[in-house]
């Protein structure tokens, strides 16, 4: 899988099953990095969006998918420093909330809606 900057990378969670991380790439001070929101680890401001060595993220990861964004390496930078205090919050501040706001400004997530739309269908079975 050939990987390069600008790539949105849709990979497994680590530890979580039923579940996908996103992340974004792109060249930082020289290295090829991916920039994501994690719960696992922290910035040195305390927040959790990170900006790791694409070797250092895949290490415990597989990629899914993989996807072209055009977000310059500047504005990956300055969404980071507008961001890099918050803490992870699965419903307002994870992984796919932060990709979507930083490309679309939409902080919107598939995943919670994938999970509500799960959970009514659960409770509607159970109530019929």
């Amino acid at each position: 899988m050939n990987i390069t900057p600008n790539n949105v990378l849709i990979t497994n969670c680590t530890g979580i099953p039923l579940c996908f991380h996103v992340a974004i790439t792109c060249i930082y001070n020289g290295d090829l990095c991916v920039f994501h929101c994690t719960p696992s680890k922290s910035n040195i401001y305390g927040g959790n969006v990170i900006c790791e060595k694409l070797d250092e993220f895949l290490k415990d990861r597989k990629v899914k998918s993989i996807y072209y964004a055009d977000v310059p390496v500047d504005e990956i930078v300055k969404n980071f420093n507008q961001v890099k205090y918050k803490k992870w919050d699965a419903l307002n501040f994870n992984c796919e909330t932060y990709i979507n706001q930083l490309i679309y400004q939409d902080a919107g997530s598939t995943q919670l809606e994938r999970l509500f739309c799960a959970t009514l269908l659960c409770g509607s079975v159970f109530i019929l």
